[in-house]
């Protein structure tokens, strides 16, 4: 049987006249299937008497749709997979209408269904939860405790076969039908997570309030006692806030696992304590005790910033990589060693060329996985945090045997204020603060990067970047300031002659004669045996006639006549350049055009060239040189390479390999070269930039170590509030500041 094609606007025609069929026929009420499924594409009824015999006909779209399989998303069995079931014909249902696995056939109250539908979707949402780590879950388990059997649809063998294939939780972003789910439940973290550090760092402020003024002797009439508890009511209740930070800090700690996350649960929990302890001592410890509570509370708010910010760069970040209709370029690097030696051959390198390209995809993988990835950060404090509490420990130990007299109250004030200057409380949010820079700034010129892991990868050795001309010299860069005609050619048949080979082989020009001939790319001819003649042009047969478009060497190599080099000097000034046409061995045209830098661009690749990166230009315009682009962008001579044909058709068939597979989310692009430039850019200085910010953090625990066991060792004296806030303070400044220096 031939296939035919149906528009839309048939198959809703033929609905209509089917529909008015079955109403002349048998009229029947709609049932609530009807009312809230899709349209029902329906066949004849069976119980109808027997149709005319008429001549046979090509099998029709709408018949067609109503004898396959439909695709039934099912929240209630496996979350957000797509199921396949048959549809199965019932005595009130309609062969080959489309359904809901929610709905069945019978006639229902509309409030009782929109309370189904409201049921199910919060369900969804309900059951979908993120995991700190790198991964999310969705539970899938299907049956709800206390549902009715009677409800219950029994999978056929063929369904629970395939669903047998998958996890009961959704570890990661792995398909466009999650999105939805992932980007509500991100959503919801963001806003509640305002208002958590919204109240945490309320909570600050009224500690560090109730410090000051204890300390300047302003609140002699309010009971010692009363302020500490006031203090750890304040403290438990910024805990409880930040309960998911508490208990994944915590579990980390205790499973020899810790990391950034840790630092402010741990100074927390030993400010609250150390509190209680304050209490029973309140004449002695006040001062003390709301000095450290008061760290305890800076730390809590440093933290759940930290967190913030890192949830907000994932839910931007996710808003690229999850939208279906934008076109994503992911980065990676050449593997094959001949391929890149072949087409970095101005690159030195002992090993293989670090040669950065980017290759259309048509998803990315492991985005939350990589978002969440452990950082430099995370690293340190795996070991930081418990020598720091160690070495807490000795301070007060050695305090109480170097001062028996004094070890009750104060050892363990010298445990907590040693702990309290020592852990960097700033780390999380020194080192995602950066990172969120750097991924915002890259989304504003229409790229994505994911997180640390894309600085990891394509921050410390990138030697050269691959660029399409097309994409470094966009349509508004690209300037035609005139046509001249020979040989009595007409303006339109040049143009078009042009138009028509340009547009074929891509390239900056192409934009050009798009904009002349308005996008009307329909009547132009088919152009034939089309080549790139290196350093030259275009040639290909177009209407059985050679057409040449490039510069003068091209005509004369073809034996075309050309003007005099001081004729065509008169067109030429201020950068223009001179774009020949010959049409069957006749000059025809000569096209004056200019290519102007945008500014981003420029900026961006000289930025990029100070990072010792080349730069490498895939091109099939003669007039796209590296001298001229050196020109245009202000660029030192040798930081460009323009590929040969040759080299450009091995990239070419590099990209075509790699065109429709899924690549991992660490870099990506929207198509134009700001983007890539930038993000490849932003990757080299964030490596650098975030890793000092840490390292800052590090240097400032390990001195203020250093001072407290030299201070309990030589006399004894207990740290004073403003030297213990004023050295937190300093070291979290310094903190945010390293990475200005790096330009992240």
């Amino acid at each position: 049987m031939a296939d035919q094609s149906y528009s839309v606007d048939d198959i809703l025609l033929e609905y209509e006249l089917r529909k008015k069929e079955e109403a002349a026929a048998a009229p029947r009420p709609k049932t609530a299937t009807e009312t809230f499924a899709a349209p029902q594409i329906a066949t004849q009824p069976a119980t109808s008497p027997p149709a005319t015999p008429k001549k046979a006909e090509p099998e029709r779209t709408v018949d067609r749709i109503a004898r396959t399989r439909t695709r039934v998303l099912s929240v209630d069995g496996r979350g957000t997979r797509q199921q396949t079931r048959e549809i199965v014909d019932e005595d009130e249902q309609i062969a080959g209408q489309l359904t809901f696995d929610q709905f069945d056939g019978s006639a229902r109250d509309e409030s009782e269904i929109e309370e189904r539908v409201a049921r199910v979707r919060s369900e969804k949402v309900r059951d979908f939860t993120l995991i700190r780590g790198g991964g999310f879950g969705m539970r899938l388990t299907g049956e709800e405790e206390g549902e009715d059997e009677s409800e219950t649809e029994e999978p056929d063998d063929e369904i629970e076969e395939e669903e047998t294939e998958f996890d009961d939780e959704i570890d990661d972003f792995r398909d466009y039908e999650e999105a939805e789910a992932i980007r509500s439940e991100l959503t919801y973290r963001r806003h509640t997570g305002v208002i958590g550090v919204t109240a945490t760092a309320v909570g600050a402020f009224l500690l560090l309030a109730m410090l000051t003024a204890t300390y300047v002797g302003l609140p002699d009439a309010v009971a010692p006692a009363l302020l500490l508890s006031l203090q750890l009511v304040l403290l438990l209740g910024m805990m409880g806030i930040n309960h998911r930070m508490m208990g994944e800090g915590w579990k980390r700690f205790f499973t020899m696992h810790s990391d950034a996350d840790t630092v402010a649960p741990v100074l927390a929990s030993a400010a609250a304590l150390y509190t209680v302890w304050a209490i029973f001592w309140s004449e002695a410890l006040v001062v003390s005790g709301l000095a450290v509570g008061a760290a305890g509370g800076v730390g809590l708010l440093a933290g759940a910033f930290g967190r913030q910010v890192r949830l907000v760069r994932i839910c931007r970040n996710f808003a690229f990589t999850a939208s279906r209709t934008a076109i994503k370029y992911a980065g990676g690097y050449v593997e094959d060693e001949r391929t890149a030696r072949e087409v970095a051959r101005g690159v030195a390198s002992e090993d293989t060329p670090a040669v950065v390209y980017f290759h259309h995809t048509p998803f990315l993988t492991r985005f939350l996985e990589n978002s969440y990835r452990a950082d430099p950060a995370d690293r340190m404090m795996q070991w930081f945090v418990p020598v720091t509490a160690a070495v807490a420990l000795l301070c007060a130990i050695g305090y109480a045997l170097l001062s028996p007299d004094k070890a009750i109250p104060y050892a363990p004030t010298v445990f907590a204020a040693t702990l309290a200057m020592a852990l960097p409380v700033w780390t999380l949010p020194v080192m995602q603060r950066p990172i969120s820079r750097a991924a915002k700034r890259s989304l504003r010129s229409g790229a994505m990067l994911v997180g640390w892991p894309t600085a990891e990868e394509f921050g410390d050795h990138p030697q050269a970047l691959i660029v399409d001309a097309a994409d470094l010299f966009p349509a508004e860069q690209v300037k035609l300031h005139g046509i001249k005609t020979f040989s009595g050619t007409r303006i339109d048949e040049a143009i078009t002659d042009a138009a028509a080979v340009v547009i074929e082989a891509g390239g900056p020009l192409s934009p050009i004669f798009h904009r002349v001939i308005e996008e009307r790319t329909d009547f132009l001819k088919d152009v034939e045996s089309l080549a790139y003649e290196q350093d030259m042009g275009l040639s290909g047969w177009v209407g059985g006639k050679r057409v040449l478009v490039g510069n003068r060497r091209l005509l004369q190599n073809h034996g075309v006549e050309v003007p005099e080099k001081s004729y065509e000097e008169r067109y030429t000034k201020d950068g223009r350049c001179a774009v020949y046409l010959s049409t069957g061995g006749e000059l025809s045209a000569m096209f004056v055009v200019s290519y102007l830098a945008e500014p981003g661009i420029a900026a961006r690749l000289r930025a990029l060239q100070k990072e010792n990166v080349q730069l490498l230009i895939r091109t099939c315009d003669p007039d796209v040189t590296a001298a001229r682009v050196c020109e245009v962008m202000r660029l030192p001579d040798g930081a460009v390479t323009v590929l040969t044909a040759g080299e450009g058709r091995t990239y070419e068939g590099l990209l075509t390999a790699e065109k429709e597979t899924p690549e991992e989310a660490l870099i990506a692009s929207g198509g134009r070269a700001s983007g890539k430039i930038n993000v490849l850019l932003q990757s080299i200085r964030l490596r650098r930039g975030a890793k000092a910010a840490v390292i800052s953090q590090v240097i400032g625990g390990s001195l203020a170590m250093a001072f407290s066991v030299f201070v309990t060792v030589t006399a004894g004296v207990v740290l004073m509030p403003p030297v213990l806030l004023g050295w937190v303070l300093l070291v979290g400044a310094i903190g945010f500041l390293v990475p200005r220096f790096f330009k992240v």
